[in-house]
């Protein structure tokens, strides 16, 4: 089970470009681009987040907790490699394994290791890829942009606040490992 997700190197490129955001928000050239520099990535992360998968090429370290198989399941879809595989013993002791120590079934989203370890946590650093087609899922991170450039202002208190509907409508197929 994957405890945390750490960027380790951010993406360079946002699936929503300025323009985009621009035109998806009606501003002109100038209008508010720092701001929008800065709720570009949060609206994916907030589509990432709910999706439970990566959108964009980055680095990221995935913390989790050991099981009794072999089998590491890395938990997100569309990894493009494994860079790294650590693991913490009960006395916080890193060890980190060489290359031929583990395979990478990218086909699985999980790892192999060649022998059994005695691990308190896996540290896994992967780079991450965006899948093939997922233009509802940056048609919802517009929508959530919306939101973001909407609602940055004074907090209004006694309104109840919901999920963009069409943003999760626009978001649901691209879903991962919902649980039960």
């Amino acid at each position: 089970m994957i405890e945390k997700v750490i960027v380790k190197t951010a993406p360079t490129v946002e699936p929503i470009s300025l323009n985009e955001a621009r035109r998806q928000l009606r501003l002109d050239p100038g209008d508010d681009d720092d701001f929008l520099d800065i709720i570009i990535p949060k609206a994916r992360d907030a589509v990432e987040n709910f999706c439970n998968r990566f959108f964009t090429s980055q680095v990221v370290e995935l913390v989790i907790e050991p099981g009794d198989s072999l089998t590491v399941n890395l938990g997100y879809p569309d990894l493009v490699s494994v860079d790294s595989f650590k693991y913490y013993d009960e006395d916080f002791t890193e060890t980190t394994l060489g290359v031929s120590e583990y395979t990478f079934l990218s086909a699985f989203n999980a790892v192999r290791l060649d022998s059994s370890v005695v691990a308190y946590r896996y540290v896994v650093e992967v780079t991450t890829g965006a899948p093939v087609e997922f233009e509802g899922a940056k048609t919802a991170m517009l929508l959530m942009l919306n939101d973001l450039y909407e609602m940055r202002g004074t907090q209004v208190v006694g309104v109840s606040v919901t999920d963009n509907k069409s943003a999760v409508l626009h978001a649901w197929p691209y879903r991962v490992q919902l649980g039960v």
